[in-house]
């Protein structure tokens, strides 16, 4: 029996403790004297070696050709071990895996050729790979990491040198001065540099990619999508970049007497290129640096020793044995003892698992292999609605729905149209700690983006008179009709059926809620509220008719109206002019039907100089008796107003001709947008939301209530003097995100609705 254990169990790795993550991110790593006073005038001279002497090159033998070609970098973390990217360890076209012989790591080399025979330069074929578990090559996905072991260890020197690793904490990419060494410089768009034999230092302005697509596309909305959170770009406007075979090469920054690394060439473009941030990997570097320990790890066995204690558990947990005087499988107890050679499986319960996933164990001349056995807490599934988790652990992919080990890694992000509620403190990855809990809870996903215009939208079309027709396939996707019933009758006014007609506007605020004007829900003549039933809300469309069925075309009824309770319409000066729909059904979100934003810790100031409106309304044809006749437009028209805030508005309308009319309208809660060569919202317009834009979202600032005879001046009801009766709304409707309950009432504000 101790035959056939003794060299299994002895060849297989043990360890008796786990160390802690500086042990393998802080390894001593300064470079020689010498290479301090290497300069970048020195270009692709070989003293290029001293600076940067853990560049190591990867080259790849091809099917049906016997010699090695440069193909990507890589960086010495270790005398043995290099990090790269995993795009690297795979074929170009087919994105198999490559078969670890065909590739050569090479180090000290100045010149990308092998064959070109260098003094200090040293290869070595590849004993394993430890690709990230969640990198995915079809996708160009996130996780674009891998280390490798050599199968002979380079000689360090001089020339070769490990770089060195440190967890980086309230860093900012812009302040760091990065470097990277390449050998196929791109000098110009399209245009590789393929003549350079030589090492060549790039200095990197390093950026959040936000910020590099913006300059790229003039857009900050147009992120690719192999953009993730675990990268971080540089912008090269004058071209000079790394080239197509500088994968995997490291960029790194000087501390003191020692460069660190902080990513790994990824992918790139014609002036960009895209890096993986080594901060969101150190779990695994570490992971894997532990494993490769392991392996040279021996049992140590205490002298005559031959039998081991099973530990008493702090929750129930069987032992089930198995040995000769036991031939079939018995159950002990904790504080009884097995002899030398008996296998014990673990059992814990619901929740906890044995602290070895393998589950089996031995004793061993007194000791246990692997480790002493235990249970330990496992951490709870990983669910959230409008998420996708993907888990991963020991490189392999786990499932996330069920409980999982400490050490487990989960990697989350919303669902196509959705995004975190606080974009800030997002993370993207979990860790299931030692003490069987995550180290965070997963973020809520509310619907995409709010506040994003259709990025379908094709440019806009010429100028109709005052209006601008908006984009054909919706712009503005949060703009939605009011439509109300219209009765039909017959030749003898007997009623015989009604149809939907679009009367006013809101904006979407939520799936299932809209914002409006709340004389819109109110007759004209004689204030009563509209029945819920009687009102219908439509989303998606372009044309103002009901019936005009679009593509994108969604509706739902109505489930209730919410109003402040001051709100009393012409007796009070239409105060307080806003109101709340909840519909019946939840608009599906789309690049068509998505939510305008709403700031929800704004101060009450102005916050802007121009807004944007779209509407349905009356345009310039056949309009008069002050706006109230006129003819509607049947396709959506945008305008651009500028905005005034409720003094400068007063002063403007004082000096009009109807000044005296329209100046009570200018209630407390107003803003003012002034119309420009007569273009602005008209009759039909009513409760359509006033956006304007903050970095690339679109904020509602205002939803429209009275306008002057003149047609010079819109007053809007202010949004931000009505969030508390917005959030009480969402609150009492249970779709209140943290965006809303955990912010203060604003002193002074009192809100009750009926």
């Amino acid at each position: 029996k101790m035959i056939l254990w003794g060299p299994i169990l002895l060849s297989i790795a043990a360890s008796r403790a786990s160390p802690s993550s500086s042990q393998y991110i802080g390894d001593s790593c300064e470079i020689n004297k010498a290479a301090r006073y290497v300069t970048s005038d020195t270009q692709s001279d070989a003293k290029m070696l001293l600076k940067y002497p853990w560049h190591v090159g990867l080259h790849h033998k091809e099917k049906g050709d016997a010699r090695w070609k440069q193909k990507c970098t890589g960086s010495l973390i270790r005398p043995n071990l290099v990090l790269t990217a995993a795009h690297c360890l795979h074929e170009y076209e087919s994105l198999r895996r490559m078969r670890l012989k065909d590739i050569l790591i090479t180090a000290g080399k100045n010149k990308k050729n092998l064959y070109d025979k260098e003094a200090h330069q040293q290869s070595s074929k590849i004993e394993k790979s430890f690709v990230h578990p969640l990198y995915t090559a079809e996708l160009e996905d996130m996780k674009d990491i891998a280390i490798v072991q050599l199968k002979k260890r380079f000689v360090v020197s001089d020339y070769v040198r490990p770089v060195c690793i440190k967890r980086l904490s309230n860093y900012k990419l812009e302040a760091m001065r990065a470097r990277t060494v390449v050998w196929h410089m791109m000098r110009d768009r399209h245009r590789y540099d393929d003549n350079n034999t030589g090492l060549i230092e790039v200095k990197l302005s390093i950026e959040d990619c936000h910020k590099t697509f913006s300059k790229v596309h003039n857009d900050v909305t147009a992120v690719p999508s192999f953009y993730t959170h675990d990268r971080f770009c540089a912008y090269h406007p004058n071209g000079v970049l790394p080239g197509r075979g500088d994968s995997g090469a490291a960029v790194a920054v000087p501390d003191g007497n020692s460069w660190y690394i902080i990513g790994i060439t990824s992918l790139g473009g014609d002036i960009y290129t895209i890096f993986t941030d080594i901060n969101h990997h150190l779990n695994f570097i570490v992971a894997a640096l532990k494993g490769i320990d392991e392996e040279r790890i021996q049992i140590t066995h205490r002298r005559n020793a031959t039998s081991c204690e099973l530990p008493s558990q702090h929750i129930d947990c069987q032992y089930v044995v198995t040995n000769d005087t036991c031939q079939r499988k018995c159950a002990l107890k904790g504080g009884e003892k097995v002899e030398d050679g008996d296998k014990v499986k673990m059992r814990c319960k619901r929740g906890f698992t044995p602290s070895d996933y393998r589950a089996q164990y031995a004793c061993l001349r007194g000791e246990w292999f692997h480790d002493n056995p235990r249970c330990i807490k496992l951490c709870e599934p990983l669910k959230k609605k409008n998420m996708e988790v993907k888990c991963g652990y020991d490189y392999h992919k786990v499932n996330c729905d069920g409980y999982v080990r400490p050490g487990t890694l989960a990697y989350y992000s919303c669902d196509k149209f959705y995004t975190v509620t606080d974009p800030y403190p997002y993370v993207g990855v979990a860790e299931c700690l030692e003490n069987g809990t995550w180290n965070h809870s997963l973020p809520d996903c509310v619907p995409d983006g709010c506040g994003f215009l259709n990025k379908a939208a094709s440019k806009a079309t010429p100028t109709i008179s005052f209006g601008v027709e908006a984009k054909s396939v919706l712009e503005y996707p949060w703009h939605v009709g009011l439509h109300s019933k219209e009765v039909l009758t017959d030749n003898l006014k007997n009623v015989t059926n009604f149809k939907w007609v679009q009367t006013c506007a809101g904006s979407l605020i939520r799936p299932n809620m809209v914002v409006t004007a709340a004389h819109c829900l109110h007759h004209p003549n004689t204030g009563v509220r509209a029945n819920p039933e009687d009102v219908l809300v439509t989303a998606g469309k372009y044309k103002r008719d009901f019936y005009d069925l679009e593509e994108f075309q969604q509706s739902s009824t109505v489930n209730e109206i919410k109003v402040p309770k001051r709100y009393n319409g012409f007796i009070t000066n239409y105060h307080e002019d806003i109101a709340i729909i909840v519909l019946n059904k939840s608009f599906v979100i789309n690049d068509y039907v998505r939510h305008v934003c709403i700031n929800f810790t704004q101060t009450f100031e102005l916050p802007r100089t121009a807004g944007s409106f779209v509407g349905w309304g009356y345009t310039e044809h056949n309009l008069f008796a002050m706006g109230i006749i006129g003819t509607h437009s049947n396709v959506l028209l945008k305008t651009e107003l500028p905005l005034m805030d409720l003094i400068a508005c007063r002063k403007l309308i004082e000096r009009s001709k109807d000044g005296d009319k329209f100046f009570p309208y200018l209630t407390a809660d107003k803003i003012c947008g002034r119309y420009v060569k007569g273009s602005g919202p008209q009759k039909g317009d009513s409760g359509g939301g006033l956006v304007a834009r903050e970095g690339f979202r679109w904020f509602l600032e205002g939803v429209m209530s009275v306008k002057n005879g003149a047609s010079t001046v819109g007053a809007f009801t202010k949004v931000h003097a009505h969030l508390d009766f917005i959030k009480d709304a969402m609150r009492t409707t249970h779709i209140a995100g943290p965006d809303v309950d955990e912010l203060p009432y604003h002193e002074g504000w009192e809100y009750e609705y009926n």
